[in-house]
């Protein structure tokens, strides 16, 4: 697996996207401590839901977010290292797949922001 880490750092497709990934993990998680204070005791969570309290989730759940991303980034670039030999494609889209989906999380975290402050 080290041999495998070393292979996946030196392209820069990956290397790029595993630290915006943890960049964005880091940044989302200082923004939950600074505003957790702040937050009412229930927040929408679920943005897709149509209004009302199926859509209210306890403002302590947000510190699952981070954790969750996490678990995916760990998940996908590992795959990623354990494909590089195999196919250079599939470990780019898995590790760039990664940084997509955290991104997207923090734009949904950002946006609950927005709707409760």
């Amino acid at each position: 697996m080290k041999g495998n880490l070393k292979l996946i750092f030196s392209d820069n497709i990956i290397k790029n996207s595993i630290f915006a990934s943890i960049f964005l993990i880091l940044t989302q998680t200082i923004l939950i401590l600074i505003l957790f204070k702040q937050f009412p005791p229930l927040i929408p969570i679920l943005n897709s839901q149509p209004w009302g309290t199926e859509r209210l989730f306890s403002s302590s759940i947000v510190f699952l977010l981070p954790l969750f991303l996490t678990a995916i980034f760990i998940l996908n670039n590992s795959l990623s290292a354990i494909y590089y030999k195999k196919s250079i494609l599939i470990a780019r889209i898995l590790s760039f797949n990664s940084f997509l989906f955290i991104f997207l999380g923090i734009l949904a975290y950002i946006q609950i922001i927005f709707l409760i402050l």
